[in-house]
């Protein structure tokens, strides 16, 4: 995958092949939704700021999908959520 990031990178990072426009639901800032998986993903990811590949790629990521959320704002969200940058995760928030 990283090569493929090296390969085609920048327009890569720009890609929508499905044309997905729609934002990310709620429940990717507060980890609130009836849906067991997503709620405690969602719950690990904003408490910890981490979340292992599957959880990232086939729970999260796979609904992100499923939903048709624009591509570029599910990776704004992962990635500031996971690296550390602040953007409301509650795990950035006890450390501001």
């Amino acid at each position: 995958m990283r090569g493929i990031h090296w390969l085609r990178m920048p327009a890569y990072a720009e890609m929508n092949h499905f044309g997905h426009a729609a934002d990310l639901p709620a429940f990717y800032r507060d980890g609130e939704t009836d849906m067991h998986c997503l709620r405690e993903t969602m719950r690990h990811i904003l408490d910890h700021g981490y979340a292992h590949h599957i959880h990232r790629l086939m729970v999260v990521g796979l609904f992100a999908l499923l939903y048709g959320v624009d591509p570029r704002k599910f990776h704004d969200w992962l990635w500031r959520c996971i690296s550390m940058q602040p953007i409301g995760c509650r795990c950035r928030m006890r450390s501001a």
